[in-house]
């Protein structure tokens, strides 16, 4: 998959720094506890559909593109980070 990047995508890439990370990070809190494989399967169903979810931006001179990532391995993006018990709403806010 190769597509043209739009215009706000490549402004939003542009603008990225060590200070202004241009990253989409999701946190989902579920009413129970949810098993790692579980949560890579949600992944791979709602997310994964989407092949945009799969690309890397490759900026070039007059535009850019999204290129599918040959090396796109899920555990790359799916992190299991625990709080110190007894942590709750509040620390994980924090």
């Amino acid at each position: 998959m190769t597509e043209r990047m739009s215009t706000v995508d490549r402004t939003w890439l542009l603008m990225e720094r060590p200070t202004n990370a241009m990253v989409v990070i999701g946190l989902l809190i579920t009413s129970r506890p949810l098993r790692l494989p579980a949560l890579r399967q949600l992944v791979l169903d709602r997310f994964l559909k989407f092949d945009r979810f799969r690309c890397i931006p490759v900026v070039e001179t007059r535009g850019g593109r999204w290129e599918r990532d040959a090396g796109f391995n899920l555990d790359d993006h799916v992190l299991r980070v625990a709080l110190p018990a007894p942590a709750g709403k509040t620390q994980l806010q924090t």
